[in-house]
């Protein structure tokens, strides 16, 4: 298959995977940075200082999610297509690694087209906030390419180029830490025929990339404040990287397998993978791979244990979901889905190399035997599968699409409409709004930044606090109008409390509400009750009895 072939195929996956998330509208965490990006007078603070006040570093994207905004507003379809654009080039910089690597034409572009099809890298892409996953596998993916440059042909230019994609890729998520360290092994593991470097050009990368990954932790450590990474490490370091990525692994194989679709297209897959290792193993008996094809493998396989271990401390604090067909998941529980597939966005990248490395050796094989009609009968497998795994994601797209559409209608059009518009709120004004556990949990969770996303830039509804019997994980608001948050407290970290974070103009806060007369009798608390259609006030009826409210403390004890 020649490059321009896979970028003809490419173009045309772009519009098979954008057109079901069409119509598809932000949810959860999208609210948040959409917020933020829109209410921030000074946006350059995104790529000097913590955003988000826990244990997350990432300008690069949240950048991104500012240029995004501004050049896109309300047109949320141009948002999921900048998603997926950005999730093709990683698929195109997979492809580009495997040549480089000496993968064939074919089987490299075969495994960039399964990876860009798969329904799990697909699902971590129809999340607006799932793009840090996707800006660090594709820089990431780049860095590797320069390193196999530098080996390969002995450019300097993709050198520098493999330097400056790591650091990108470290201030993008996490598990871009994982790509110095691969970055090393290749430099480590050079075979002859792709020694064009010498050992000076080898070494002076090697510490390049080290001087670099220590200054992506620097910034790192001076930007995020202390105390954010409780939640995450609360057991000790060690048990923290243990734990997650032991249940990662646990999960590893629902997410492969991704049930998504229908059970004929994830029997096609399962089928395909199964005849994939039975000639792989064929292969490797008759000595079909040699020392560059195992790197190849060991640098895949690299590529998806550090990515697990760089990212096991969120996800041994987190819940993962898998998708089965014999339960489809409806409501939240989609959502769990397709949130945990970003945990395995950058690793399957990672497994579709290794996948096309045996495949090169079973290619090996059939060559040296002359056995044309099985590379025919390949190429049909290969196809059949890509197909079913395109179908399962196009699947998961319209349910994404669905799901959004439909999970919080009236919850958000009522909130705009009785919060947003002309409506002029007094500086420092609480308001709760009850009878939403009942419809959604992730407006229970998120209220203040779903009612707020819509506002334009300096609404007076930013000087107030938003929340549902719960508190939301984020407040923002204008801190110079807000003032005091009482009689909400502040969290406390550590045993201290846990102040807000500024940014600019900005602050984002992490409160609770105790579950006291003081919060209902407060003068600057107004009480809403969503009746199916609209917010209409109670405040009178919550502070003489009348309506009982109810706080529930959702925050573990700090």
């Amino acid at each position: 298959m020649k490059t321009s072939l896979y970028l003809a195929v490419v173009a045309a996956l772009a519009a098979l995977l954008f057109h079901p998330l069409g119509t598809a509208l932000p949810y959860a965490d999208d609210f948040f940075f959409i917020t933020l990006v829109r209410q921030l007078e000074e946006p350059w603070r995104l790529l000097t200082q913590d955003s988000l006040g826990l244990y997350f570093f990432r300008p690069v994207v949240m950048y991104f999610w500012w240029i995004t905004d501004a050049l896109f507003g309300d047109h949320y379809a141009a948002h999921y297509a900048a998603n997926v654009a950005v999730h093709l080039g990683c698929a195109t910089a997979l492809f580009a690694l495997a040549r480089s690597l000496s993968i064939s034409t074919a089987l490299a572009a075969i495994s960039a087209i399964a990876f860009a099809v798969h329904p799990t890298p697909v699902s971590a892409t129809a999340w607006l906030s799932d793009r840090f996953d996707l800006f660090a596998a594709l820089f990431g993916l780049v860095s590797l390419i320069g390193v196999q440059r530098l080996l390969t042909r002995g450019s300097t230019a993709w050198a520098a180029g493999a330097v400056v994609a790591a650091f990108a890729a470290m201030l993008s998520k996490e598990t871009g830490f994982a790509f110095p360290v691969i970055g090393l092994l290749m430099l480590a593991w050079v075979e002859p025929r792709d020694a064009a470097a010498p050992a000076k050009a080898r070494f002076r990368l090697g510490i390049a990339l080290v001087a670099t990954a220590l200054a992506a932790l620097a910034l790192r450590t001076m930007a995020l404040r202390s105390g954010g990474d409780a939640l995450f490490f609360g057991g000790g370091l060690l048990a923290a990287l243990a734990n997650g990525t032991l249940k990662w692994l646990r999960f590893l194989p629902d997410f492969v397998v991704a049930e998504a679709g229908s059970v004929a297209a994830v029997c096609v897959w399962l089928a395909a993978l199964m005849i994939l290792l039975v000639a792989a193993l064929q292969a490797a008996w008759r000595g079909a791979y040699d020392r560059g094809l195992a790197r190849t493998v060991v640098i895949g396989l690299a590529l998806m244990l550090l990515v697990a271990l760089a990212q096991s401390p969120v996800v041994g604090a987190s819940g993962i979901f898998a998708y089965h067909l014999a339960g489809r998941p409806e409501g939240s529980v989609l959502f769990d889905w397709v949130v945990s597939n970003r945990y395995y966005y950058l690793s399957l990248a990672g497994f579709f190399l290794v996948l096309g490395a045996l495949a090169e050796g079973v290619r090996h094989s059939i060559l040296t035997r002359g056995v044309r009609r099985a590379a025919v009968a390949s190429s049909v497998v290969a196809a059949v599968a890509i197909v079913a795994l395109l179908t399962g994601a196009r699947a998961t797209g319209r349910d994404w699409s669905r799901f959004t559409r439909t999970q919080d209608a009236a919850l958000i059009a009522a909130g705009i409409e009785a919060f947003g518009g002309s409506h002029k709120w007094p500086a420092g004004c609480k308001i709760f709004l009850l009878g939403t556990p009942a419809y959604s949990k992730n407006y229970l969770y998120g209220a203040d930044t779903i009612v707020k996303y819509a506002l334009p830039r300096g609404h007076s509804l930013m000087g107030c606090l938003v929340q549902t019997e719960v508190a939301p994980w984020f407040h923002i608001a204008e801190h110079r109008k807000l003032g005091s948050v009482e009689p909400l407290e502040v969290i406390t970290s550590r045993g201290r409390p846990y102040p807000p974070l500024q940014v600019g103009n900005l602050a984002i806060y992490y409160l609770r509400i105790p579950d006291s007369d003081a919060v209902r009798q407060d003068l600057s608390s107004r009480f809403f009750e969503f009746d199916g259609q609209r917010f209409v006030e109670v405040t009178e009826a919550v502070r003489d009895g009348r309506r009982p409210v109810r706080f529930y403390d959702n925050r573990p004890p700090g």
